[in-house]
């Protein structure tokens, strides 16, 4: 709602910035919530049905070649900072 507000009044930026920095904060928060309840949540037949369905989709997305290459990718793109960081580091930039 306050991303809404900074955009409607022109903020595009700082609307961005708080949408993405809003939306990363419930994906946290709702991620421990359901790390907390998942054994109980396993007690409802149709939850447990619906999750299993899921794990067995993320599971088989997972082992597509598109998954396997974005990781692939990803993880270049992660070692290639930490060395541009690295290497910044050593020459005191």
């Amino acid at each position: 709602m306050i991303a809404a507000y900074l955009a409607a009044t022109g903020q595009l930026i700082w609307a961005a910035v708080t949408f993405v920095v809003g939306e990363l904060l419930k994906l946290v928060l709702v991620e421990r919530l359901f790390e907390l309840t998942k054994n109980k949540l396993m007690k409802i037949p149709t939850f447990a049905w619906a999750y299993r369905h899921y794990a067995q989709a993320k599971a088989w997305v997972r082992q597509t070649e598109a998954s396997k290459a974005f990781r692939s990718l990803s993880k270049s793109v992660r070692d290639h900072i930490r060395d541009l960081r690295s290497a910044a580091f050593r020459h005191g930039a």
